[in-house]
């Protein structure tokens, strides 16, 4: 049963949060906290070379991404890659939100969810990792203000649309919170 949750932080996201968003790991608060109240968080800011010291039983660990590649060249993500390998060699309970597409599953692995967009969207090695894109951990709110505030890349007709689908947009974070302590249950 999953008492803790460790989030390894891998960004902050400077200038990213509005200020109803104290902070990155406060979405995972807010997110897993009714599922159940009793949990307890630690945070590991992994781009500052923080990391676990060691594996605890009943602890899920989350690592939910960053605005860096999973395969920049960097000491940190190299360390973190080591730390993975090695969670995974000892069946650790883990949760990896990824950016980048995976191309070809990791041996072991099998096909959870999938798109158009990305053949593989998310995947399971076993019982003990588990891989998606999407962020439960996002709110409809958050996600308005990333359209409004930090989308001025992108076409205003694409910007219309999507705020038009979230105003249909059922959150789902609470579905996916109670799914990911029954997995690892």
């Amino acid at each position: 049963m999953v008492n803790k949750i460790t989030l390894l932080l891998c960004d902050t996201y400077p200038g990213l949060l509005p200020e109803s968003i104290p902070s990155h790991e406060s979405m995972f608060y807010d997110l897993f906290r009714p599922v159940n109240p009793d949990l307890t968080f630690d945070i590991c800011r992994v781009m500052d070379g923080e990391l676990p010291e060691r594996f605890e039983s009943g602890t899920l660990y989350i690592i939910p991404g960053s605005n860096n590649a999973a395969y920049d060249d960097l000491p940190w993500i190299i360390t973190l890659q080591d730390w993975i390998r090695e969670a995974a060699a000892r069946k650790v309970p883990l949760v990896v939100n990824h950016h980048d597409q995976v191309l070809q599953l990791p041996e072991g692995a099998t096909p959870l969810a999938t798109s158009d967009f990305c053949r593989y969207e998310g995947f399971r090695i076993g019982k003990h990792i588990l891989t998606f894109q999407g962020h439960p951990e996002f709110t409809v709110d958050y996600e308005r203000h990333l359209i409004l505030n930090h989308s001025e890349n992108e076409d205003d007709a694409v910007k219309q649309r999507a705020l038009e689908t979230l105003k249909a947009m059922r959150p789902q974070g609470n579905v996916v919170a109670e799914f990911l302590m029954g997995f690892f249950a």
